[in-house]
């Protein structure tokens, strides 16, 4: 009784107080969208509360088995809710499709802050929100830089070289200046080693922290996942990569990524089902588009 009576009282102060929602940008080779499929399933099993925010042309609802009719520009353009142009995956994971949505953001002078304080209010209670960022550059600028941010890449001296590009890039045009590394279809081991050169170089020559963000082993059951448009928790919930993706997801808890704090009073706990009209009303830099 008495741990029903606390379970319920924590769930009211996580609903209420909203202590703050992290962001977590994830860049690199296109295995980053099956990383954010398999990671934000991992973090949800574990009963975070997750947003998906898409802002390729359309990667991560497909990659889950989800089919997109609406998004983000359709709440911008006040067509529909915020919630309407929501999916959500049987796991709980939300997946919000934003590519034209970001690049009309990207093309108005918005801030990362201000998008991201208004997407955390509009999908509260939200703990984490996952952003494909890779697709689409010039939407980069509106990702916050001052946290960590996932840059994925395969097993390989080239790719290591072209991740090495990419971060010195989004450091000199938007300011990333700390990332977590994730090395797919690598043991851990090698994963490890070839981080800890990649780290000592970039911060020898261009000034870049860089830590290691995890593994995933090779397995033919995570090409089967992604060729079904499943994730592996589907196929094999207690194999290696499950495992592999269930570590990181737990790990994640010491990763220092931006928080932004949106005010969510008892009041206000219902605006994410508010009509589309109150996305502009809670975010007044978005009114200028229109």
């Amino acid at each position: 009784m008495m741990s029903t009576a606390l379970d319920q009282a924590a769930g009211l102060r996580r609903m209420y107080l909203a202590p703050g929602t992290r962001v977590l940008p994830v860049f690199g080779a296109p295995e980053r969208v099956q990383v954010m499929v398999n990671l934000a399933t991992a973090l949800a099993r574990m009963e975070q509360q997750v947003l998906a925010l898409d802002a390729s042309r359309g990667e991560i609802a497909p990659a889950f088995g989800l089919s997109a009719r609406y998004e983000l520009k359709h709440v911008l353009d006040r067509d529909i809710s915020f919630q309407r142009a929501t999916l959500h995956t049987r796991f709980g994971v939300q997946v919000l499709p934003a590519g034209r949505g970001m690049r009309l953001l990207a093309a108005s002078g918005v801030s990362a802050l201000d998008l991201f304080e208004s997407l955390a209010q509009m999908a509260a209670p939200v703990d984490l929100i996952l952003v494909n960022g890779e697709a689409e550059v010039r939407t980069a600028r509106l990702l916050p830089s001052h946290g960590e941010a996932l840059m994925v890449l395969p097993r390989g001296a080239e790719a290591v070289l072209e991740a090495a590009a990419r971060m010195k890039a989004l450091h000199a045009q938007y300011g990333f200046e700390r990332f977590r590394v994730m090395m797919t279809r690598a043991t851990y081991d090698d994963a490890q080693a070839a981080v800890d050169l990649l780290a000592r170089s970039m911060f020898d020559h261009a000034g870049i922290e860089v830590e290691f963000g995890g593994n995933i082993p090779p397995d033919r059951r995570l090409w089967e996942a992604a060729r079904a448009r499943r994730t592996i928790f589907d196929v094999d919930p207690t194999g290696p990569v499950a495992r592999a993706y269930q570590n990181t997801a737990t790990a994640m808890t010491g990763w220092n990524l931006t928080v932004v704090t949106p005010v969510v009073s008892p009041e206000d706990a219902g605006a994410a089902a508010a009509p589309a009209a109150a996305f502009p009303a809670m975010f007044p830099a978005i009114t200028k588009l229109h």
